[in-house]
């Protein structure tokens, strides 16, 4: 069975489906086929530990890249070794976010290709460059963008078309990799950048949204929520403006509505070389942004919209539906492997295959960290049982440590702090117990944690 691994970057798992203003049909169609993770969480809501928890099996306080300003040690095994170990063809197409060199070769791929690629990559943008005009940058939403905490990052990238979109290239590459499968089973991982910041897009993909017409700020209160306010206050979210707000939901909605449009266009060249039938496709993100609930945006909450990330999994054999036990970051690829028969050992992630054939579940908690120190500590923490989520904080900016404890079944869009209510005293305390055994079991990192050149 091939595999075909297809991962955005950031992108938040409410805005696809019956959203009332984004539009992903290739993506839902392959949801509707598809098993459909409902509560896959991440290991980290921020991109590099996170990325090298799927790569691994491992937390990223096992792994040691903490943080995005770490980086990866090439020498843990990954589970794409594995694959390569059982005779797989393997290629990355895309962002790994490892901070480390990579080259053909390593973590058990035997082609990298992405913006860090060198000659590669010039040769790959020369061959599909349709022309060589640079791109543009809005000039209303430069100002804007100024004004914005984070705005340079933001900024703003027009593109006179497809041809000079990094994101593109990368679909093309990928559907060349499929025309020339060949006859030996194929693991390809696509990493598209997309719906990530800078919103680099195509002109007619960038002005797709008016954004007057956007929602703006929405969901509770962040008065309602401790973390909101210290997420605010740590990065500025609170001095956004609603102008603010709704230009950045405009550009990050269309990134979305053109990476449905990349992965419609993989997904039709798997069909047209005749290998829907042998193949698992996973359609997946790396974590979610907040996107403007509660007022603030990207990731570093333990809200679902910034923890919770798309997992859809479609190959013969394994029904269309939901699956809505847990499932973590640490367990995707160790499930992929073994739903295609690749055995892989190392790592604290857990194989669910069995679990997901059969619909039982197989995790009764879902753990994730943030803010990770180099002496061992932890800024904040994630315990997801069955029916309760409990954040810690656990920033020295706190006065005193602080958690917040949500009812998923029956508060979902995590309105309600039930963290002061004595008759949720024991959910919290059993949670808290749950967590520090996690953290208790950890395994040291096989590697010296590294800070990235």
């Amino acid at each position: 069975m091939n595999v075909l691994y297809l991962c955005s970057d950031e992108h938040n798992p409410a805005l696809m489906g019956d959203h009332p203003v984004v539009n992903t049909p290739h993506m839902d169609r392959l949801r509707d086929e598809s098993l459909n993770c409902t509560k896959a969480y991440v290991a980290s809501p921020v991109c590099a530990p996170t990325r090298q928890s799927w790569l691994t099996g491992l937390h990223a306080a096992e792994h040691g890249q903490l943080g995005n300003q770490y980086a990866f040690d090439t020498r843990i095994p990954t589970v794409v070794e594995s694959f390569k170990g059982a005779g797989y063809r393997t290629a990355c197409l895309g962002k790994l976010h490892t901070w480390a060199p990579e080259v053909d070769g390593m973590m058990g791929f035997d082609r990298i290709l992405n913006e860090n690629s060198g000659d590669a990559w010039k040769e790959v943008r020369q061959t599909w460059r349709i022309s060589r005009e640079t791109p543009e940058f809005d000039t209303d939403d430069a100002k804007l963008f100024a004004a914005m905490p984070f705005g340079e990052r933001f900024s703003g990238r027009v593109r006179p078309d497809v041809g000079s979109c990094s994101s593109w290239l990368l679909a093309q590459e990928a559907r060349t990799e499929l025309q020339t499968a060949g006859d030996k089973p194929f693991f390809l991982y696509v990493g598209f950048r997309l719906p990530h910041y800078p919103f680099d897009l195509p002109r007619d993909w960038y002005y797709r949204f008016d954004p007057a017409e956007m929602p703006g700020a929405f969901g509770p209160d962040s008065a309602a929520s401790p973390g909101t306010r210290f997420q605010a206050r740590k990065r500025g979210w609170d001095k956004l403006t609603a102008e603010h707000h709704r230009l950045l939901q405009a550009r990050y909605y269309a990134a979305i509505e053109y990476t449905d449009h990349l992965v419609g266009e993989v997904l039709a060249e798997l069909d047209a070389q005749g290998l829907r039938e042998n193949t698992l496709v996973i359609y997946t993100s790396d974590h979610g942004d907040m996107a403007g609930e509660r007022g603030v945006w990207l990731k570093h909450t333990m809200f679902d919209a910034s923890a919770r990330k798309p997992l859809f999994l479609r190959m013969p054999g394994l029904r269309a539906g939901s699956f809505d036990h847990l499932i973590s970051e640490v367990d995707v690829l160790k499930t992929v492997a073994g739903l295609v028969g690749v055995a892989h050992d190392h790592g604290s992630g857990r194989d669910l295959s069995a679990a997901l054939l059969s619909g039982a579940e197989a995790r009764t908690t879902a753990f994730a960290a943030d803010y990770l120190q180099e002496d061992g500590g932890v800024g904040m923490t994630m315990t997801r049982g069955r029916r309760f989520k409990l954040t810690h904080y656990r920033e020295p900016s706190f006065q005193q440590t602080a958690v917040e404890l949500f009812d998923m079944e029956q508060d979902p869009a995590e309105s309600h702090d039930l963290s002061t209510d004595p008759l949720y005293k024991p959910v919290v305390d059993e949670l808290l117990h749950r967590e520090q055994s996690w953290l208790d079991g950890l395994e040291q990192p096989e590697f010296p944690i590294a800070l990235r050149a």
